[in-house]
């Protein structure tokens, strides 16, 4: 099996995506109802070996029951501005867990060669069937290559599922930390409940103690369980999508650095000017103390070479690929203009920051909440 990294998108593109896929190892054209009408040309990809990088909510769902079925097979999923199918959303054990039906006419640059040699005409049913095989016979192998790119999507179906039989809740506000927790909340679409809250409001600490004794944001509520601090939730929403957003395995290490070195050196250096150049004048009706920007220039300036560096060959932290990582490390980017902060000149830092932009759970995080 040779993997290749293919990009996709629907028509307007709006949702974009990548998929890990050996497009050799077959193609098919689904022969269901839905998918006859729709003309789907598919290859099933492990959740593992897809993520969505844009365009969370520009996807709507629909699902039907196929007949003799208890209930549906495929989420199917489809873009609300140009109306093309995006990759559909099943799972079953056979499958491994979680799985994406990709179309595809959606990926780009596709060898011919190899699309002639994998392509194939048969039911969902028997492809399930047949992908599933493959699967099996190559565990070994995908745990290896699971493990090399730092996967968490193995998990079990009990850390796939919600505990507590009750919708999760993101307790946030639009600060800088709970500002990221929210962005990966809506960039894994996370079932969750977004509420705005205000912990330290003395009519609302107390009743806040219980799920995070800090009274802060933002804080994850699953069931019986709280989860307090940025990192813990972002961790606990990959797992439950399954996602290898959380870049774990033998990236951990790696992860685990950029989680460090961004709230220790650039997030660190860069609130100086966020709270003076923001917060002060805007919240507290405070002029901006320029010996304490003034202060903060020099380690500033030092971290940003150091990330700007790194940058020059790669266009994301870890792997290549966008990982909660780039989320962590740039809590403070957002702000950037804002805050003054001195980033002018490093063009890396500002290309990374442009293509995270790209991501509308990034840009936009709050929008359409309350």
């Amino acid at each position: 099996m040779i993997l290749k990294i293919h990009s996709g998108s629907c028509h307007c593109g709006a949702v974009r995506f990548e998929a890990e896929i050996d497009i050799a190892q077959g193609t098919v054209k689904c022969n269901c109802s839905s998918c006859a009408k729709a003309r789907s040309w598919l290859t099933i990809v492990p959740a593992s070996r897809y993520r969505l990088t844009s365009g969370a909510e520009s996807q709507e769902n629909y699902q039907w029951t196929p007949p003799g079925k208890s209930g549906p097979t495929i989420e199917f999923h489809f873009c609300k501005i140009c109306g093309i199918r995006t990759p559909g959303r099943g799972e079953m054990e056979a499958m491994g867990g979680v799985f994406y039906a990709v179309q595809v006419p959606l990926l780009n640059e596709i060898d011919l060669e190899e699309l002639a040699a994998g392509r194939s005409n048969m039911s969902m049913a028997f492809t399930i069937a047949l992908i599933a095989s493959r699967l099996i016979s190559a565990s070994s192998e995908h745990r290896r290559v699971s493990r090399a790119r730092g996967s968490i999507s193995n998990c079990s179906s009990a850390e796939r599922r919600p505990t507590g039989g009750n919708p999760l809740k993101l307790y946030y506000s639009t600060n800088l930390n709970p500002r990221v927790a929210v962005a990966v909340a809506r960039h894994l679409k996370s079932p969750v409940e977004f509420i705005r809250a205000s912990p330290r409001d003395p009519r609302h600490e107390e009743a806040f103690r219980p799920i995070n004794p800090n009274t802060l944001v933002p804080v994850l509520v699953e069931g019986d369980k709280s989860y307090w601090e940025t990192d813990a939730i972002a961790c606990r929403l990959s797992q439950i999508a399954c996602s290898d957003f959380w870049a774990a395995g033998d990236a951990l290490p790696e992860t685990v650095r950029w989680l460090s070195w961004g709230k220790d050196h650039l997030t660190a250096m860069g609130a100086a000017y966020y709270f003076e150049n923001i917060v002060k004048p805007k919240y507290l009706g405070l002029p901006p103390d320029q010996r304490t920007i003034e202060g903060a220039e020099d380690d500033f300036h030092r971290y940003a070479k150091v990330l700007d560096d790194i940058l020059a060959s790669r266009r994301w932290l870890i792997e290549d690929r966008l990982t909660y990582a780039d989320f962590r490390a740039a809590t403070i980017m957002p702000f950037a203009n804002e805050a003054k902060m001195p980033v002018e000149g490093y063009k890396n830092i500002l290309g990374w920051a442009s293509r995270l932009d790209e991501i509308d759970a990034w840009r936009a995080p709050f929008e359409g909440l309350s």
